[in-house]
């Protein structure tokens, strides 16, 4: 009777871990079945939103390449390559910084002004023209400069900005490179 006892809870023992595993099993099963979902249905919004951006490219490469109302501001927004325009943009930037008092002394807002070797908007022949500035004030008048930057009244963008205090002087000084897309000459 005691081995047949022995037998018996052996027997529920043995079923009682087989239970736990399966059990153990299907947990898994079904947490890994859930998180590979939540990963397709992550990797499909992606596909959404890549969708989403492709078009809104599409439609700016037909504005630049068609000879659409869009394309001809663009086109009226880049600056020229006339030495005289360039120059006559850098003495403006240079009056405002001194007029609102971002600039040390008598030196040059304009530390370097290069052109890039690559052609940007190929359409109009149009390339890089990288322009270093440093200005030294306010915060507020170093964001005011920021947003004129931002505004100018060409095809642009600002591509690096470093903002430091400087706790000796009292006062922020920014090294700001602003690109300008620039219509070379044909030759």
């Amino acid at each position: 009777m005691n081995n047949k006892n022995n037998k018996k809870n052996i027997s529920l023992i043995v079923l009682i871990i087989v239970s736990i595993l399966f059990i153990t099993f299907i947990y898994l099963f079904n947490t890994r079945l859930v998180n590979y979902k939540t990963s397709i249905a992550d990797d499909y919004n992606k596909l959404a939103d890549l969708e989403k951006e492709k078009k809104v490219l599409e439609n700016y490469k037909n504005i630049l390449l068609t000879g659409s109302s869009e394309s001809n501001h663009v086109k009226r927004h880049i600056l020229t390559d006339d030495r005289k325009s360039v120059l006559g943009f850098m003495n403006e930037l240079e009056d405002y910084t001194k007029n609102v008092g971002l600039t040390d002394g008598n030196s040059s807002l304009i530390t370097s002004v290069a052109s890039r070797e690559n052609a940007s908007i190929t359409k109009y022949n149009a390339g890089d023209l990288v322009i270093n500035i440093k200005v030294s004030g306010d915060q507020e008048k170093i964001d005011s400069f920021l947003n004129l930057l931002n505004n100018i009244p060409f095809v642009s963008y600002i591509e690096k900005i470093d903002i430091k205090f400087d706790y000796i002087n009292k006062k922020h000084n920014a090294n700001i490179i602003l690109i300008i897309y620039q219509k070379h000459e044909s030759k």
